[in-house]
């Protein structure tokens, strides 16, 4: 019984000994503020006056976090904070088909005095030009049949999901020349 009591007692002395200064080394990520969320999404285009938001895991001096912040390229805007949060407005809209980056640099602390490690950056890439990604009939010599259906297909929505009734009601963004007779529809948003 004693054996075993001092093969356990040992087992433990070596996690604690080899398993804790690991632990320590490695770092725990939980102890350190953090961006936990950024909206709006970087995979999606950014709109030409969408806000940008970044999200902590902690409260932060809002002093110290907008003079952590950066972002290229230079622009004019109004940040906001509310402790969890840092929001910057942009004051003119972004360069179209542009990539623009926001980000924090240390040292910036949370009022709690957890530490924002490493640097965090986002690139978003603002919105082009309305483009037609795909148009039907194809047509490889130009022509066509007379009776077909022209169907365009945009790059992103261009008019909001409503019922068909209300879609009626939209102007129609498309001009064919010469005039032919006929009546089109919006089929979905883009």
């Amino acid at each position: 019984m004693r054996r075993r009591l001092s093969l356990l007692f040992v087992s433990l002395a070596f996690c604690v000994l080899i398993v804790n200064p690991l632990n320590l080394a490695q770092g725990t990520r939980s102890g350190l503020l953090e961006v936990v969320e950024v909206s709006p999404s970087p995979s999606s285009p950014l709109g030409r006056h969408e806000e940008i938001t970044l999200t902590f895991n902690r409260r932060v001096e809002c002093a110290d976090a907008e003079r952590a912040l950066s972002w290229s390229p230079e622009m004019l805007g109004e940040l906001s904070c509310d402790e969890y949060s840092l929001t910057f407005v942009p004051s003119d809209p972004y360069e179209r088909a542009d990539d623009f980056t926001i980000g924090l640099k240390p040292p910036l602390q949370a009022k709690d005095g957890a530490s924002l490690v490493d640097a965090f950056e986002v690139t978003y890439r603002t919105a082009g030009y309305l483009a037609v990604v795909e148009a039907f009939p194809h047509s490889d010599d130009g022509t066509v049949p007379v009776d077909s259906a022209i169907t365009l297909v945009f790059d992103r929505p261009i008019v909001p999901l409503q019922l068909t009734t209300v879609r009626d009601d939209f102007p129609q963004p498309l001009r064919i020349e010469p005039a032919i007779a006929g009546s089109g529809e919006s089929i979905n948003s883009a």
